[in-house]
């Protein structure tokens, strides 16, 4: 019984005496870090930024309807929503989408006397709906959201909240402003080493997650003829010109390096 028991351990006690032997190996070296009050360090900041053209808008817009019945109000939106969107469907722009309408209902009060209660006096019913628009050429977008407005504001709409350009896919963007962050912190990190007499053994750390901000534009509407020269969309003549612009997409981040 010995010897067979033997003759199993053995094999295996090789074998993984093997692996061991090829895992030190390859395994990483760590070195430690010297105590706190001995080391030499300096953290510095860093942030890229890029300017690019939006290749996506969104346009709010929305029905408010007003009635002393509940269900009167929501009726008279419900109908007033419908009319809307199935004026700007017609539309059928390339790669449109439209966002479904959330309803709210806001109840409406007598004015205020402190000598007796409210009454309530009415209902007013609200439904919001959003049309996102893609495109690579902003004019193109541009000039989509003025229709988009002017369709839905000549089929009852009386809510415009705002329009929004921005980039969809930002990650390979992103990618490469946060290598640049990296490097622009580095470079500060030298300058303040050199300006010190010191210069920069090592890395020690990146510290906190990269900050990734995408800076919207704020656009400007006008219900007027486009004029020439203006960035954004012509539309026909009186309608609705969305103002657009570039977007800042931009990334910080931190070392610490230590210094002799």
């Amino acid at each position: 019984m010995i010897k067979h028991y033997l003759r199993v351990v053995v094999p295996l006690a090789v074998v993984v005496g093997m692996f061991a032997s090829t895992w030190a190996a390859d395994a990483p070296t760590f070195r430690l870090l010297p105590p706190a009050a001995e080391r030499k360090m300096v953290s510095a900041q860093g942030v890229a930024e890029r300017w690019v053209d939006p290749d996506r808008c969104r346009v709010y817009l929305g029905c408010q309807s007003q009635n002393a019945s509940l269900s009167e109000a929501r009726a008279e939106n419900n109908a007033a929503i419908a009319k809307v969107l199935d004026a700007v469907k017609a539309l059928k722009f390339d790669g449109m989408k439209m966002k479904a309408p959330s309803l709210s209902v806001q109840i409406m009060y007598s004015n205020q006397n402190y000598q007796e209660l409210p009454k309530i006096v009415g209902y007013r019913a609200t439904q919001e709906f959003t049309v996102l628009l893609e495109g690579k050429d902003p004019r193109v977008l541009s000039d989509q959201a003025g229709k988009v407005i002017d369709t839905a504001l000549n089929s009852g709409a009386d809510m415009l909240g705002q329009v929004s350009f921005f980039r969809e896919d930002q990650k390979a963007l992103q990618r490469e402003l946060l290598a640049e962050a990296i490097k622009d912190a580095l470079a500060n990190a030298e300058v303040m080493a050199k300006a010190a007499d010191m210069k920069l053994t090592g890395v020690w750390q990146l510290s906190g997650y990269p900050q990734y901000q995408n800076y919207e534009p704020q656009n400007q509407m006008m219900r007027q003829a486009a004029m020439p020269g203006m960035g954004g969309g012509g539309g026909d003549e009186g309608g609705t010109t969305v103002l657009y612009g570039q977007v800042k997409v931009s990334c910080s981040a931190s070392i610490s390096a230590s210094v002799e």
